[in-house]
């Protein structure tokens, strides 16, 4: 019959696997927070493979007040895009309105929702 056994669990080992396990489980939840994509992200991680995407951006307008002549620039907004590969009229590519016509410059992008059921 064998007898070997662990070692007793002494306090001050307690501790020593409690903080071992905190850091593991911190490095875990750091690589999990790092891999979720939520919200709002910039547009230079936007995918370019044809999927569509909300984004959110300027349309390089801007907004005059009648009465005073005062000038600014529009605010942001959202707009569907989906990227345009390159082509003779876009040699680089680019973000394409899906709806709509006009310039749009993301600055941020998220996936579109989901369909209500």
């Amino acid at each position: 019959m064998s007898t070997s056994q662990s070692a007793p669990f002494t306090p001050s080992s307690e501790v020593k696997f409690a903080r071992k396990m905190g850091k593991r489980l911190a490095m875990r939840l750091r690589e999990l927070s790092q891999n979720t994509k939520p919200g709002w992200q910039p547009i230079e991680t936007a995918p370019k493979d044809g999927t569509v995407i909300l984004a959110f951006g300027t349309d390089g307008s801007t907004l005059i007040n009648r009465e005073t002549g005062e000038e600014r620039p529009a605010p942001p907004r959202q707009a569907v895009l989906g990227w345009e590969p390159p082509n003779k009229y876009r040699p680089s590519g680019g973000w394409c309105l899906t709806a709509g016509f006009g310039d749009f410059f993301p600055e941020k992008w998220r996936p579109l929702p989901d369909d209500p059921a």
